[in-house]
């Protein structure tokens, strides 16, 4: 997860970022063999951890072996994240996705073959699903490596270059960065894992409409997700590029003053009292309307305003913004 703000910034930076890319993409490489080699000895053990939690012995067996089918796959699914990071850094997500959606339908393929043995295959019940997926998980590896490796934009890095070359402070950079991440990630598969073995214990037929459920769930966790990584990617070019500002702001920050201002002039708002607590406490502040307002000749004079800052103190800032209500009343002028 942090090979991407990395490499973000050093496309960001241009000075260097061939080498930088390159070095980035290469320990990232490094650590998720890591964590596959990691992973693989802890599905080694699904059996014993499924019947530790209480799970029936038929589910265990069916289980175990179709994580076993499933873990050939992990390495492959890493190393495309991390693929996929590099192409979005370069804002280029499209070939990614194609390789998944072409993953996909192998994905689906496979399982209709080898799950039901059709198309000649042998019925392999849920161990088919697993060597499908992993089949899958090899084939948009490898497509979007061959896309990384030949494409106009993307051949230019030689991302392959001295594979075999340590960067020790980068890769510990990474890990300095991604464990975090990573960690938030687990804890949110911990919790949704927790409710599958308590359901598990329940019977066979809960757990698999709760699977189902569940993965309507997911779905519809992937649009912020990726709009996340899209974030995180455009934040790591401003920074890169020394673009201080870029990188604070919103992305839709123009989007927001527009509203914003919008709402002020609206013939039902009566008037409006903008505040804010002060330099960099909100995504967009009462200045920034201000000066959005008179860059883009908004007619807020037709609308009684005020623009404030806060102070924290809740009766001293409400004593002030009578007051300064007051003496506009008073004078008969709009705030």
């Amino acid at each position: 997860m942090a090979a991407a703000p990395m490499m973000a910034q050093a496309i960001g930076r241009r000075r260097g970022q061939l080498r930088d890319v390159r070095r980035s993409m290469r320990q990232a490489f490094w650590a998720s063999g890591l964590v596959a080699l990691f992973g693989v000895a802890l599905l080694s053990r699904s059996a014993w951890a499924l019947s530790f939690l209480g799970q029936d012995p038929a589910i265990v067996a069916v289980a175990a072996d179709y994580v076993d089918a499933l873990a050939w796959g992990l390495l492959p699914a890493l190393w495309f994240m991390v693929l996929r990071q590099f192409a979005g850094a370069l804002q280029r997500p499209r070939a990614a996705l194609v390789a998944q959606l072409v993953a996909l339908a192998i994905n689906v393929l496979g399982n209709w073959a080898l799950i039901f043995g059709n198309l000649g295959m042998p019925a392999l019940g849920v161990v088919g699903s697993g060597i499908a997926t992993t089949i899958a998980n090899w084939v948009s590896f490898l497509g979007l490596l061959g896309f990384v490796l030949v494409g106009r934009r993307m051949r230019r890095y030689s991302l392959l270059g001295r594979f075999w070359r340590a960067d020790w402070p980068r890769l510990l950079e990474l890990f300095r960065l991604g464990l975090p991440v990573a960690g938030v990630l687990l804890l949110e598969v911990a919790l949704f894992s927790a409710a599958v073995y308590a359901i598990g214990a329940i019977s066979t037929e809960q757990l698999a409409a709760h699977q189902i459920a569940i993965q309507c769930a997911a779905v519809t966790f992937m649009v912020p997700f990726g709009l996340a990584q899209a974030a995180t990617v455009r934040v790591g070019l401003a920074a890169g590029a020394g673009d201080r500002e870029g990188g604070e702001r919103p992305h839709n920050y123009e989007l927001l003053c527009r509203t914003l201002t919008a709402f002020m002039v609206h013939p039902n708002v009566a008037a409006a009292y903008v505040c804010d607590f002060g330099a960099n406490s909100e995504a967009v502040q009462a200045d920034d309307l201000k000066a959005f307002a008179a860059d883009h000749a908004v007619p807020l004079h037709l609308v009684p305003h005020a623009f404030a800052r806060l102070s924290g103190d809740l009766e001293a800032d409400l004593a002030a913004g009578v007051a300064q209500a007051r003496e506009a009343l008073a004078s008969g002028a709009g705030w």
